[in-house]
């Protein structure tokens, strides 16, 4: 336990000493506006149920994936990027440390 967090702590620190490395846009709402978000699935289609049931399209949606991510998964994970892309809709991802 105490070498994974060890491992993850100084994985942060050298992310933090690291100079960037590319830039981007920051990701905020109109003035004025809200930004929309959801979860709940794993599909384009599931991105479209959300709004359809919010009556609001979401800004962003929710993806949660483990830390010890396969190659496999990380496989997976791209095609949820294409799903959201599709939708126009932003990624967030909710990473689990198990």
């Amino acid at each position: 336990m105490l070498r994974g967090l060890a491992v993850v702590t100084l994985s942060i620190a050298a992310f933090a000493a690291s100079p960037a490395a590319a830039s981007a846009a920051s990701f905020k709402a109109p003035h004025g506006k809200i930004l929309w978000g959801g979860q709940g699935g794993y599909s384009a289609g599931d991105i479209r149920d959300f709004d359809r049931q919010s009556g609001l399209h979401p800004a962003l949606y929710n993806y949660f994936i483990s830390w010890n991510g396969s190659e496999s998964a990380l496989h997976w994970l791209s095609f949820r990027f294409a799903d959201a892309k599709a939708e126009k809709a932003a990624v967030m991802l909710s990473i689990s440390p198990e």
